[in-house]
């Protein structure tokens, strides 16, 4: 790998890292704020039940970003395999 793309690979690496930092901390932010309102006796209970039922939508925005993924990916190589005009 030459420095252009180690640079290339740590300026991403920081975008992507310091959003999802963000979004935990936001996060983080609203569970502990919901959190005596809850009714729970155990925070580590909570924020698994937070956790758990939430997952059935993550997994289910997941699989369709992958499978709309995999269609355009599919459809752009199909088109660009696609034998041009016949020159006669």
């Amino acid at each position: 790998m030459g420095a252009r793309s180690v640079v290339t690979l740590g300026i991403v690496l920081g975008v992507v890292f310091g959003t999802v930092n963000i979004i935990v901390s936001a996060r983080l932010a609203d569970v502990v704020a919901n959190y005596p309102a809850s009714g729970f006796d155990s925070f580590r209970v909570y924020v698994n039940y937070v956790c758990l039922t939430g997952a059935p939508f993550k997994i289910l925005v997941a699989s369709a970003i992958g499978g709309l993924s995999g269609l355009v990916g599919g459809i752009v190589a199909a088109v660009a395999r696609m034998p041009g005009p016949a020159h006669g």
